[in-house]
């Protein structure tokens, strides 16, 4: 049975963002898996607010010379690569992750989640010069 899990995200400075609930298969999930959950989230989001690639006008010998050129593709983050970035930056402790107000330290921490469960990822801004 699924679990809808309330997520938001967090800045020093800047109003708290509510996000689309973290879908979990099980009551008992690692701060891992929500992590790469929320990574999902926001490949998601970055590909549905992509534009759409624009087609430049060339004549056709450039077209015939330099096939592919005049088109635009838009990027898509590797999946993969973004999950282990973002485990990296919560083991770096540029990212809190907070269950219940309560902060989770590590990454392969089970926990245990109800259907009032909120999960806050903190995400620390650097000082400037520091």
């Amino acid at each position: 049975m699924a679990l809808a899990v309330r997520a938001f995200d967090e800045v020093p400075g800047r109003p708290r963002q509510t996000l689309p609930a973290l879908q979990v298969a099980s009551r008992s999930v690692t701060a891992g898996a929500l992590i790469r959950q929320r990574v999902d989230l926001e490949l998601a989001r970055r590909a549905a607010e992509a534009p759409a690639p624009r087609v430049r006008d060339a004549h056709p010998d450039e077209v015939a010379l330099h096939p592919g050129r005049g088109v635009p593709r838009p990027h898509v983050p590797d999946r993969d690569a973004a999950h282990r970035a973002a485990l990296a930056a919560f083991t770096a402790g540029r990212i809190i992750l907070l269950v219940d107000d309560r902060q989770v330290d590590g990454a392969e921490t089970r926990i245990g989640l109800t259907e009032t469960t909120e999960v806050t990822f903190l995400q620390l801004v650097p000082l400037v010069g520091g």
